[in-house]
């Protein structure tokens, strides 16, 4: 499985773990670890373009083109979504992919036999590629223009998709979800505590007003008010 979120700045936590950012061998597969040389190019590059570097800017849409993993693929639609100009046809990609995720999500580890046969068809292994459809949807979360989707996902039955939905309803500060996500975390009792902290980058009162319906223990009340 692929980091979810960490090509998302803006989520504070990861709900997967990554043992290494690139390797020192070319990976495999497309869905595989990046070579440390290209990792760090992008990098860099990515750096630039916060900056407002044109030149690292159209750098890294030629490397979009080119480059051999999902992972950085996305890393790098994450930076153009902010800094390019134009970012239509990126945006087309990872909202193409983002509602795949919403659509093929599996219930209770059960994958959907409608993405066994969509993957199947197109010579994917349905294991990896959800990984890769997941931290899509991650990379699409922040922006408004996934606000259709992200409404779609808060009926979701799955609990990653659940996670970025809320994350991503949070970072937009989209106060009208709130409701609907009262229900979401309400359907997954043993994710509850975490999705609720979440709602701590909500301004208003109406938010924690949920978010300390899930949260019973003392250290997590002081955590959720300290970030707040």
């Amino acid at each position: 499985m692929v980091l979810l979120l960490a090509v998302t700045p803006m989520f504070a936590e990861s709900i997967y773990v990554v043992p290494e950012p690139c390797r020192d061998e070319a990976p495999d597969t497309p869905y595989g670890i990046p070579l440390c040389a290209d990792y760090e190019l992008h990098s860099a590059l990515i750096a630039s373009a916060e900056t407002g570097d044109a030149s690292a800017i159209e750098l890294l849409r030629k490397r979009y083109d080119l480059v051999d993993t999902h992972s950085e693929r996305h890393r790098i639609a994450a930076a153009l979504l902010r800094y390019a100009p134009d970012d239509t046809a990126i945006w087309s990609d990872i909202l193409a992919e983002a509602e795949l995720a919403v659509r093929f999500a599996d219930v209770d580890g059960d994958v959907a036999t409608e993405f066994e046969e969509w993957c199947a068809a197109r010579g994917f292994e349905s294991y990896e590629h959800d990984g890769v459809l997941h931290d899509a949807l991650a990379v699409a979360a922040t922006d408004p223009r996934a606000l259709p989707l992200l409404t779609k996902g808060l009926d979701t039955q799955n609990s990653s998709i659940a996670y970025v939905v809320v994350a991503g309803l949070a970072a937009q500060r989209n106060v009208d979800s709130l409701p609907a996500i009262d229900k979401l975390i309400e359907r997954f009792p043993d994710d509850a505590r975490w999705l609720a902290m979440m709602l701590n980058t909500f301004e208003p009162e109406q938010a924690d007003a949920i978010a300390l319906k899930y949260l019973d223990d003392e250290d997590d009340i002081q955590s959720y008010h300290e970030r707040r």
